[in-house]
């Protein structure tokens, strides 16, 4: 029913609650809302003091249960209050018996934020304990929150009780600890009697819409023409009057203005219910379905507050009918696992020289990762020339993911630390093309990140792949599932983005049970194995076994222009030389034959 809380500010948060429209998000305890008046039309709190002067101060309830009157009596009653302003009204009309009755408690708690650090590393492993009065007590440790300040629980917890024997619920937001006692982060104490004999009807809040089924699906055990109808009997009014666009009750009718609001009769007696503080004299808020945010207190510094969490609570009397709880459970986190086969690079910049032809060239490889999983590379590719590689090389990156909160989470054991430590981090992947250096260290060339949640699309050819912009379109990977094409290598020179390369990729998300069903090796590995790249077979070791070929491939192929006209002046200048020595030999025979 709820949507998955992100650990956000207020304003963000009821954006989240506002998908449901009948939740209401108070930034304060319920108590301290005004239109409810602290809950103490049924009960007045006042304080007991002790004689001696160390004694503790303590709180009790006093209840008052007037004469009961007949209905014509009580109508009498409230006539002569409508028209005299001399005669004290009475103060709680329709008091309710304080006979013992068994309730239902359902308490729901969403989330805590901003509490206060517990463990020497300035955060806490939060869980959740209930007491009901005195006695019963419901611990959630197993379910701890490793390592935060601000924890999503999602819990709800439930206890038949008894008023007026158990009349409070405390909610204690507790640090688990490996070694030694558990620690109280703070706690806050609900008066739930004072809420269930209330008039604002506490029990269970009223949703905004007449839903019997759906997610959002009405959650009360009374439907609202039955709560409608006992408002009225309560207040010695006459049956609610239904019309085709609203509800009549004594001299007030609410009418339905919107025209696409449903008008049957449950719909009707909810907006009547809904407006129920506009009708004269007898009119009072009730409480909406809502969620409060309750300001959590230690003890031991009551002074100085401890955090906020955000929860609710639902009583339903034994006697009637029990719907089924909500579920405020936060959404599972998959696994996931991201396969991206790098097929081949272009246009990547070279950055060695050769030493014996000054030739420009790379020997390229590839760094692959994704935050918080292990850093995996490819094969090398020797003797890039012309800023071509070929790989055929897959990368296979398994993740937790939340969908709501588009997050990774990892959980691992610190250092120092015995406790689990949850980290989260946008899915991205990031990429680096690298020079491989035997006598020194590699040499970083260029980067590529792309989120996967809004990555631009890859070009069909390298002639297109250019330096990323705004204008470039998105694509969702974990929507699409499956992509491929091209995308640019960058490097960060002078605050400015210079293309240094391009990636030939295929991308691709896939569920546990899908990779299982089609499982794939790392690199080239069965199965599913990729086909060796066509790469260039000849290297240095070439220049001492096969040097014809080296010269023909390495120094003619490459300088064809320089070749030619060396080779020709070394031809000119034999030339000369021999003319020159063979001259004046030719010259002095043909003086000696003439």
């Amino acid at each position: 029913m709820l949507p998955f809380l992100k650990r956000c500010k207020q304003k963000d948060i009821q954006m989240q609650y506002s998908k449901i429209k009948s939740l209401m998000l108070y930034d304060k305890e319920l108590e301290n809302i005004p239109e409810f008046g602290g809950f103490e039309d049924n009960f007045r709190k006042f304080n007991i003091y002790g004689h001696h002067e160390n004694d503790n101060r303590q709180s009790a309830n006093l209840r008052l249960q007037p004469k009961p009157l007949s209905r014509d009596e009580l109508r009498k009653t409230r006539i002569k209050e409508l028209f005299s302003t001399t005669v004290e009204r009475q103060n709680w009309p329709g008091l309710s018996s304080n006979a013992k009755c068994k309730v239902l408690v359902r308490v729901y708690v969403l989330r805590a934020y901003n509490l206060h650090p517990t463990d020497t590393g300035g955060s806490s492993d939060p869980y959740i304990e209930i007491s009901f009065g005195h006695t019963r007590r419901i611990s959630d440790r197993k379910n701890y929150v490793p390592n935060t300040l601000n924890p999503i629980f999602g819990r709800y917890f439930e206890k038949l009780i008894s008023f007026p024997k158990c009349s409070t619920v405390t909610v204690r937001i507790m640090d688990h600890d490996m070694i030694g006692k558990d620690d109280l982060i703070g706690e806050t104490t609900i008066d739930i009697e004072s809420r269930f004999y209330s008039k604002h009807r506490a029990q269970c809040g009223l949703s905004s819409h007449y839903n019997r089924t759906g997610y959002n699906r009405w959650r009360d055990f009374e439907t609202p023409s039955k709560i409608l109808h006992r408002l009225c009997e309560c207040n010695a009014l006459k049956p609610p009057v239904y019309t085709a666009n609203g509800v009549l009750i004594g001299p007030k009718k609410f009418f339905v203005t919107d025209k696409n609001a449903s008008k049957d009769r449950q719909s009707l007696a909810l907006h009547a219910l809904k407006n129920w503080h506009e009708l004269p004299v007898y009119g009072h808020h009730l409480v909406p379905e809502h969620v409060e945010t309750r300001t959590l207190i230690n003890p031991d510094m009551p002074n100085m507050h401890q955090g906020k969490v955000e929860m609710w609570i639902d009583m339903f009397p034994k006697s009637g009918s029990i719907p089924e709880p909500v579920n405020v459970k936060p959404p599972v986190a998959e696994t996931l696992e991201l396969r991206v086969i790098v097929w081949s690079v272009a246009d990547v910049q070279l950055v060695d020289d050769n030493f014996f032809t000054g030739e420009k060239s790379s020997d390229i490889y590839i760094k692959g990762w994704m935050p918080g999983v292990e850093e995996q590379s490819t094969d090398i590719h020797y003797r890039s020339i012309n800023g071509e590689g070929f790989f055929n090389w897959r990368f296979k990156f398994p993740f937790v993911y939340f969908k709501s909160e588009n997050r990774i989470v990892q959980k691992s054991k610190g250092f120092f630390s015995l406790e689990l430590e949850e980290r989260s981090y946008l899915p991205s992947l990031h990429l680096q093309i690298w020079d491989n250096d035997h006598l020194s260290t590699d040499s970083y060339i260029g980067y590529l990140t792309l989120d996967l949640w809004n990555m631009p699309r890859g070009t069909k050819t390298p002639v297109r792949c250019t330096v990323i912009d705004d204008q470039v379109p998105r694509i969702n990977l974990f929507k699409m599932k499956k992509t491929r094409g091209w995308w640019p290598f960058v490097n960060l020179e002078k605050n400015s983005h210079t293309l240094v390369g391009k990636i030939d990729a295929e991308l691709q998300i896939l569920t546990k049970q899908e990779a299982d069903r089609s499982p794939a090796g790392f690199g080239r590995d069965a199965p599913q194995p990729l086909p060796e790249p066509k790469r260039p077979t000849y290297n240095y070791f070439n220049l001492f076994f096969d040097p014809c070929t080296f010269l023909l491939k390495r120094v003619f192929n490459n300088n064809k222009t320089k070749f030619c006209s060396t080779l020709m002046c070394i031809g000119i200048v034999l030339f000369m030389i021999l003319f020159v020595y063979a001259f004046p030999g030719w010259v002095a025979k043909k003086i000696l034959d003439a």
